[in-house]
């Protein structure tokens, strides 16, 4: 038997979600987006379903270093038999992925066959993962692939005081001499 709730958790910063090449009902709550199943999964038995999603804000500044960390598994209420999952990154990765999990922590990249065919990460797992099970992907990337934007810190030049320091003088010659005094 089906049951009655099937939600399929992603990332709560999850958008653009589709489920099988189509529109995908989801439902947010504090640590996740939740995609509803029980529309696609109508009946017992093994299912194959395709979610795709963008995730923004996943790059951020760790030690010096720009690291994208997805969360590829989010903790689904199930057992889930098998897996797999594909990253497009607007460039090839210059570094080897890392991952971790609930239960097998680092050691499950010992049961994931892991590929790379120029910009696109393939995996998949080769066991069953346990209920509740979290799968997290960190990889390294540079500023040439993810560009962040730099926020212009404000600074005043040798060029910048010597302008403002005429603009001053022009500004006191001008109150001294060129207006009317008062009558």
């Amino acid at each position: 038997a089906v049951p009655a709730v099937l939600d399929f958790p992603l990332p709560a910063t999850a958008r653009d979600i589709t489920v099988n090449g189509g529109s995908a009902k989801t439902t947010l709550t504090a640590e996740a987006r939740l995609v509803d199943l029980t529309e696609v999964i109508t009946s017992a038995g093994t299912h194959t379903v395709v979610i795709h999603y963008d995730l923004p804000d996943a790059v951020a500044e760790e030690r010096g270093q720009l690291i994208l960390t997805i969360d590829l598994l989010s903790g689904f209420a199930y057992p889930v038999e098998k897996t797999g999952f594909t990253v497009t990154l607007p460039g090839p990765p210059e570094k080897k992925a890392s991952f971790t999990s609930t239960y097998l922590q680092e050691s499950v990249e010992s049961v994931m066959d892991y590929q790379v065919s120029g910009s696109t990460i393939s995996c998949s797992v080769v066991t069953s993962l346990l209920d509740r099970e979290t799968l997290t992907m960190r990889l390294a990337v540079s500023e040439a692939m993810f560009p962040q934007s730099v926020t212009k810190q404000w600074s005043v030049g040798k060029d910048d005081l010597c302008m403002y320091g005429v603009a001053l003088l022009a500004l006191v010659y001008w109150l001294l001499t060129m207006r009317c005094g008062p009558p």
